[in-house]
């Protein structure tokens, strides 16, 4: 059996108003310009993990230490969106 993964994000299909949307979505209860805070780091900063946009989300526009499992818990709340 032979797979093929294909990774076309960015040239095939644009995904970053998508993603947009699912960081909105995950950080709904917090201020709105904080959000759009991450939206601008998220677009300057496309190539980056969710996992380092949530914890740049939290520790440094919030301003409150996370852990690995509040991160990873976000991750996953924006990757069900994502599907």
């Amino acid at each position: 059996m032979k797979t093929i993964l294909w990774d076309f994000d960015g040239v095939i299909l644009e995904s970053m108003k998508v993603r947009d949307w699912g960081f909105k979505e995950i950080f709904k209860d917090y201020d709105q310009k904080l959000i759009d805070q991450l939206l601008a780091y998220h677009r300057k900063n496309g190539g980056l993990s969710r996992y380092v946009k949530i914890r740049y989300f939290f520790e440094e526009l919030v301003g409150q230490p996370t852990t690995d499992e509040a991160v990873l818990g976000y991750a996953q709340k924006f990757s069900v969106l994502m599907r």
